[in-house]
């Protein structure tokens, strides 16, 4: 099987998604390069606000990363310590901090 290299410039939110789905839809010989300025991959402008007032406009439910797992965004609010949450108990309408979400997309 012939090897396949990709590079993905910028690794926000659009990048950091895409390579988590070419990960696991292409073949093992595949080559992926994420390229990033910045010193983390995963949030991005739109999700790097250290500002806990600043809200997803989609509810949590909605926000999985992967199709085929609708609840991974909310498994992995789950997962975090309350002191992340900031005293939230969320569930899949809640509008979370993006902050939060920013901190998901790190995490994968």
């Amino acid at each position: 099987m012939q090897a396949h290299s990709i590079a993905i410039i910028g690794a926000g939110f659009s990048g950091t998604l895409l390579s988590l789905q070419l990960l696991r839809h292409c073949s093992p010989n595949t080559r992926i390069s994420l390229i990033e300025q910045a010193p983390s991959f995963g949030p991005g402008l739109a999700y790097s606000t250290g500002c806990p007032e600043h809200r997803l406009n989609v509810p949590a439910g909605k926000m999985s990363a992967f199709p085929d797992r609708p609840n991974d965004f909310l498994e992995f609010l789950g997962r975090q310590p309350a002191s992340a949450l900031g005293g939230l108990i969320p569930d899949a309408g809640s509008f979370v901090p993006r902050q939060l979400y920013g901190r998901y997309l790190r995490s994968l």
